[in-house]
């Protein structure tokens, strides 16, 4: 196992941020209506996540894509156990870093998944990433979907 530098404390209702994410982005294979789409993202934290982390990558409304367990393709998805969580109205998915796995902070890791885009036309949507222990960002790209 790599050399671990995590926190996780909760002072009352009040949540302590510990780092930041190093790097962000993500970019999408299909801006066509009513059309299969691949987002990728990578993402690299300041700090290493442990098991049980969760990362929230949210704002990617307007997909066709219904509430599901859907699978993680990339480089990196054995960190999620290929799977992630879909939420179609806030266009979010939920990654859990897996039982002995970790999200290092040395590289990013990317994964992908697939969503249908929109049947209209609408004002691109710019995700942002999140987790407990890190500031939330603003994921660098061309707006998707």
């Amino acid at each position: 196992a790599p050399q671990v530098t995590t926190a996780s404390a909760m002072t009352g209702a009040v949540m302590r941020v510990f780092g930041t994410w190093t790097s962000a982005s993500f970019a999408e294979s299909s801006a066509l209506l009513d059309s299969a789409n691949t987002l990728t993202f990578s993402i690299r934290p300041s700090l290493t996540l442990a098991s049980g982390t969760t990362i929230t990558v949210s704002g990617l409304t307007g997909s066709q894509t219904s509430d599901t367990v859907m699978s993680v393709s990339g480089p990196s998805s054995p960190l999620f156990g290929g799977t992630g969580s879909w939420t179609q109205s806030t266009g979010s998915l939920v990654l859990t870093v897996g039982p002995a796995q970790y999200v290092v902070s040395s590289a990013a890791s990317v994964v992908s998944i697939v969503v249908v885009n929109p049947l209209q036309s609408q004002a691109g949507a710019t995700p942002t990433v999140s987790t407990p222990f890190l500031t939330p960002k603003t994921m660098d790209g061309t707006p998707v979907l």
